[in-house]
């Protein structure tokens, strides 16, 4: 197309009011325009100038060297392309050339594929979020399981060692500390509260002779008979103690002189009755039994001695017997 109304040598285009727009599709979004003023007289002092509304910001100056307007890699939209120039005396044309300009969207480039994109976008971003937080919370209730499990493991842990610091490892009674410190408590108690209690002291009769005889492990063997014994005899508040080498203790809370006379006597007879299987054979043991009631004067220490002289007594009176101590 050709300048027009540049001057009275410049040619009159037929051009419309309402030129069809150049349409620029996705594959081929580039635009060159060529133009020139049909003034030959001097054409080499005509003078140039474009624009393309909605890209440019000035006008573009041009002259007769380079009569070319390039764009390329132009954004989807409606542009219009103006064009200026003068002729040789550098009157300029009465109007500028207006082209307008379309540029096709590519597929990515419609609104409605790029609200998509953004939908698309947004939902793996709270897709990742929701997966991100799930995964938090697994490990968390993970590292929370793995902190029970540590806990449980460590309380089972102090359990056994407060067992152990507790319990004669032989024999599986209370061992001599933690005899003497319970039994203590429950003599104060036994006394604040007028209660009776009674306790009886044992011995196996002739133990050095076992071991002499049969040697340490059949002892050892025994005393774990000895041990089981008492246990199967005493009742759910009793308690019973390793106190020595073959020497044992039961305190019996709520129990008058008959009865713990009664309990101490089953007990004789089934140390009598029963043995112990061993590699020397089966071994049979008798014990002697001292009793003693709390009196309102006592402690654990005078509790303690005169059940302790009972059995003293029992000894000295041929073994294998029940003794109780004076009330006095």
């Amino acid at each position: 197309r050709c300048l027009s109304d540049w001057s009275s040598d410049v040619c009159s285009s037929d051009l419309r009011a309402d030129p069809e727009p150049i349409i620029l599709t996705p594959e081929a979004n580039s635009l060159a325009v060529e133009f020139a003023a049909l003034d030959y007289t001097a054409p080499d002092r005509n003078r140039y100038a474009y624009k393309l509304d909605g890209f440019d910001r000035d006008w573009v100056q041009a002259d007769v060297s380079r009569r070319l307007a390039v764009y390329t890699n132009l954004a989807p939209g409606h542009y219009l392309l103006r064009l200026r120039g003068t002729n040789r005396e550098g009157v300029p044309a009465a109007r500028d050339l207006v082209l307008p300009v379309q540029v096709e969207p590519d597929w990515y480039q419609h609104r409605w594929v790029q609200a998509l994109a953004i939908l698309l976008a947004l939902a793996g971003i709270f897709g990742l979020v929701r997966w991100r937080t799930a995964f938090l919370r697994r490990r968390q209730s993970d590292l929370e399981r793995q902190v029970a499990d540590r806990t449980a493991d460590l309380r089972a842990a102090n359990e056994r060692l407060e067992r152990l610091a507790m319990t004669d490892p032989l024999t599986g009674c209370a061992n001599r500390r933690h005899f003497m410190q319970r039994a203590a408590e429950m003599v104060s108690l036994a006394i604040r509260h007028g209660t009776p209690l009674s306790l009886a002291v044992l011995d196996l009769d002739d133990f050095k002779r076992i071991n002499d005889t049969h040697g340490h492990p059949a002892g050892d063997a025994v005393l774990v008979m000895a041990g089981r014994m008492l246990t199967d005899h005493m009742r759910g508040t009793d308690l019973v103690g390793r106190v020595g080498g073959e020497e044992f203790a039961l305190l019996m809370p709520q129990t008058e002189a008959d009865g713990a006379l009664m309990l101490a006597g089953r007990l004789r007879a089934a140390f009598e009755a029963g043995h112990t299987s061993t590699d020397s054979g089966p071994i049979g043991v008798t014990a002697s039994i001292g009793v003693a009631v709390l009196l309102p004067e006592d402690d654990l220490e005078t509790l303690y001695a005169r059940a302790d002289a009972a059995l003293y007594a029992a000894k000295q009176g041929g073994r294998n017997r029940v003794t109780l101590a004076p009330a006095g």
